[in-house]
């Protein structure tokens, strides 16, 4: 080897060996997922507190529907379809959000999952209710929520709709 040169060819300049993160954990995060349907609450009382400014008439669209490709990994994991349509032709109208859910390939033959969410917005964007339809493997629940802006109470209900049984009946307030 030349003097002033390193073995990798650069004058004085080492290269440092080559790091990798750690790998995460799959389930790092499964203690957190029965908890699932009150993160969904905390999203959607979220959602109900936005400041009630109304949307411009023509800054949204009547209807508007996209398609996506969920991944994992190396493996496609499923398919999501986002719906946003306007329900009520009224001068003030209010609007519905869709999320349909459903895996496919490899990971459907491991674990079935078929989800239905549906939020009902006010013309202000804000949640009214939330309608939630799970089959995720052997479980199958719904989960309804609904707003009640005046009382400031949230009304969260889930059923188990393989044995037809309440699992959750609560009311929540919401933060003003």
């Amino acid at each position: 080897m030349r003097p002033g040169f390193s073995r990798f060819g650069a004058p004085g300049r080492r290269r440092a060996p080559a790091q990798f993160a750690p790998l995460p954990l799959d389930l790092r995060n499964w203690r957190c997922m029965r908890f699932k349907p009150l993160l969904a609450l905390g999203f959607f009382v979220l959602f109900a507190r936005l400041p009630a400014a109304s949307p411009q008439a023509d800054g949204l669209p009547a209807n508007e529907t996209l398609y996506y490709k969920i991944e994992w990994r190396l493996f496609t994991a499923g398919q999501a379809k986002v719906e946003f349509a306007e329900v009520s032709q009224s001068p003030h109208p209010d609007y519905q959000l869709s999320l349909h859910l459903e895996s496919s390939g490899a990971v459907f033959k491991l674990f079935k999952v078929e989800d239905d969410y549906t939020v009902s917005l006010n013309r202000a964007l804000c949640a009214q209710s939330s309608h939630m339809i799970s089959h995720e493997g052997g479980r199958q629940r719904e989960t309804t929520i609904t707003f009640d802006g005046e009382a400031k109470k949230a009304h969260y209900l889930e059923r188990d709709r393989v044995k037809n049984t309440v699992v959750l009946q609560q009311d929540i307030d919401i933060p003003v």
